[in-house]
């Protein structure tokens, strides 16, 4: 948020910072209004066009929202998003097959839930009542042949409680969504998938992961040794990876047009104050603070901007340029060059690069050790064959 205000991009702050899926798209994400929880569907509908909201607490987890304008977003249009709302169309019917599928399954099953047991179920309880609710072996709910026990449940539904005291909703919440798991089973099993040559592929591939993961565990690891010694001569012949970033102090002022740009710096240049014209001019959020952005990571600057910066001496103002669908200007008011962190700060992260560099090292030994005692035979033909066939 503190970004934004200071006239951070959006979508440069998304692909940098945000969590969700749609980072990578610089947070732009299609919705239909229907599936928007209720708190994000009521945010937007009092954003105008370009603004941001606040931030919004749903579930425990954390939003911005912005609402672009026309001609802001890098999907407007229907030939851009096009992919994106059949995707989300694609998905709201894969889950009301699910839903249907799922509602078939469960009428096919045979189901019995002992509801008065459920009923006596308590996740409130002290300590001792909770460990014995924890070891009760009592069947609590059965599908088919698979068993639940009423310590199950409990082991199961504790965790949950913890963030959702509503212990019928829970009770009834867990044990749809364990019958759920158990049909599903039921009836992945009943179709006999392990007898399918690529199912058989992929176990056979997996098998194989966890047998190397083991092994290397087991055999390469116990050999990793790292001293101080090799942690400091580390540290002294890789010390550019151990370097804190640039940070640069701007106040910057973004119009719409390059003609106001050119009148803007036509006005510096006769002696105008830099703050006087950002607040009287400047479209962006750091307006109201006279154009000033702060400290912040050159690097987190997007890339026009980051290389007009970057050329820009502190005090100086530089060129106007293009920014999205905007023109800024940028005064540099005073930047720390990248310094190298003390051993003692990036201790931890160096012992981290030496142990992968030894037990890299010690597999490939072991490997060229291994090979030299395999019998081993290329069948020069049959490669190329295969890069005959490959070239056509």
């Amino acid at each position: 948020m503190d970004l934004l205000r200071k006239g951070g991009d959006f979508r440069e702050i998304a692909r940098t910072l945000s969590t969700h899926a749609s980072g990578k798209d610089g947070g732009e994400v299609i919705y239909t209004i229907h599936s928007l929880k209720p708190l994000i569907k009521e945010t937007l509908s009092g954003l105008r066009p370009g603004q941001n909201s606040g931030i919004l607490d749903v579930e425990g987890k954390y939003y911005i929202l912005n609402l672009p304008g026309d001609g802001e977003s890098p999907g407007a249009g229907l030939g851009n998003i096009k992919k994106r709302i059949k995707k989300t169309i694609h998905a709201e019917k894969q889950k009301e097959l699910e839903k249907s599928y799922l509602e078939k399954l469960r009428e096919q099953a045979v189901i019995d839930i002992d509801e008065a047991l459920l009923a006596d179920i308590k996740l409130d309880g002290n300590e001792e009542q909770t460990e014995k609710w924890s070891k009760d072996k009592r069947p609590l709910a059965r599908v088919y042949s698979s068993v639940m026990s009423a310590g199950d449940f409990v082991s199961m539904a504790l965790p949950a409680y913890k963030r959702n005291k509503n212990m019928p909703k829970l009770k009834k919440q867990m044990i749809d969504n364990w019958i759920n798991y158990k049909v599903i089973d039921h009836e992945a099993l009943g179709r006999l998938y392990e007898v399918n040559t690529d199912l058989k592929g992929k176990v056979s591939r997996y098998e194989n992961q966890l047998l190397k993961k083991t092994f290397f565990n087991k055999v390469i690891i116990p050999g990793v040794v790292v001293t101080d010694a090799e942690l400091k001569d580390y540290y002294i012949k890789h010390q550019e990876d151990f370097t804190g970033p640039e940070m640069i102090k701007i106040q910057q002022i973004t119009v719409k047009t390059m003609d106001e740009a050119r009148d803007i710096l036509k006005s510096l240049g006769n002696g105008a104050d830099f703050s006087w014209l950002a607040g009287q001019k400047s479209v962006d959020s750091a307006a109201g603070d006279g154009g000033d952005v702060g400290w912040i990571d050159i690097m987190q600057l997007p890339e026009p901007e980051r290389e007009v910066a970057g050329r820009t001496g502190p005090g100086e103002i530089s060129p106007a340029f293009g920014v999205d669908s905007f023109f800024r200007i940028i005064r540099v008011q005073d930047r720390i060059e990248a310094e190298a962190r003390g051993f003692g700060e990036v201790k931890d992260d160096i012992y981290r690069a030496c142990f992968r560099e030894q037990a890299d090292n010690l597999m490939k030994t072991y490997i060229a050790r291994l090979k030299a005692d395999a019998d081993i035979k290329i069948h020069e033909d049959v490669l190329r064959s295969y890069e005959k066939m490959l070239k056509r």
